[in-house]
């Protein structure tokens, strides 16, 4: 297989687990706080990357590039977390993901400023048309926005600062070592809420939380994986299939279906998406 095959494959693959990770998210955040399970999920995700010689070598963990600037990604990649999963307990799992995949158009629209890069008529176009596909998935009233949907939209806001701060950066260091520093940097901040608001997992609780630790590494490792073989422009559309596969777990599970508006909406984001990251 060339690399993009196997990119696209690894991206399908990644686009398969994220829905059954976000749905033991989800069942879980009924019984304990985001915090908590975020903290327990970073380190996790520490802990298995910082053993020497099995993911990472020594150098790679103790002289990292950029490892002030790497904390700081982590630290806004910990509050688009707790965004997302906080919404999870509002939402249903489609609408939460289809509201996440908006980061690429606010990259967009802010790479011009921000890194100095051409943004033509089609993509700034596409913005307008992503945007469009939110309201349709947000739907909001004469009341204004739910708790949920506002808690969902600011996951996609930190993410893309969050994006940017990785293109800035990009070539400095390993993928894996980026992923370790930044997971140190979640843990800081998810550490302090997480011991707050702290309660005692029963065995299922415990074995669910370590399962989402295990999914974590396995999304983040499926994803690095996924970009590093092949062409970013070829293989990130892929990442768009994650809407159909959470909308499909989230029926199986909990009965949930958009309505037609918000799967117009869904539809128009995936659209605008796809056009972005091939005209990237």
């Amino acid at each position: 297989m060339t690399g993009n095959t196997r990119g696209i494959l690894l991206m399908l693959l990644f686009t398969i687990v994220l829905p059954f990770n976000d749905a033991i998210t989800k069942i879980l955040i009924t019984d304990y706080e985001a915090g908590q399970l975020l903290a327990i999920r970073f380190a996790f995700l520490v802990v298995l990357l910082g053993l020497p010689g099995v993911f990472l070598p020594a150098p790679v963990i103790l002289r990292p590039v950029g490892r002030g600037l790497l904390m700081v990604r982590g630290l806004l990649i910990a509050t688009a977390s707790l965004f997302y999963v906080s919404s999870l307990a509002y939402l249903p799992l489609a609408t939460t993901t289809a509201i996440s995949m908006l980061f690429p158009l606010i990259v967009t629209a802010l790479s011009p400023f921000v890194l100095g890069e051409r943004v033509g008529v089609i993509r700034y176009s596409m913005v307008g048309v992503g945007f469009i596909g939110a309201m349709l998935v947000v739907q909001p009233s004469l009341q204004g926005v739910g708790r949920g949907e506002m808690l969902a939209l600011g996951a996609p806001r930190c993410f893309s600062v969050y994006v940017l701060m990785t293109r800035r950066m990009s070539g400095q260091s390993t993928q894996l070592g980026q992923l370790f520093w930044t997971s140190i940097g979640a843990f800081v901040l998810l550490g302090v809420l997480g011991w707050q608001v702290w309660r005692d997992p029963d065995a299922f609780g415990w074995g669910m939380i370590v399962l989402t630790g295990l999914f974590a590494l396995v999304i983040y490792m499926l994803q690095i994986a996924s970009l590093s073989v092949g062409e970013a422009s070829v293989i990130v559309p892929f990442n768009y299939a994650a809407l159909g596969t959470s909308a499909v777990v989230g029926y199986m599970i909990w009965g949930e279906l958009p309505n037609g508006l918000a799967l117009a909406g869904i539809g128009l984001i995936a659209l605008s998406g796809v056009i972005i990251a091939v005209r990237s």
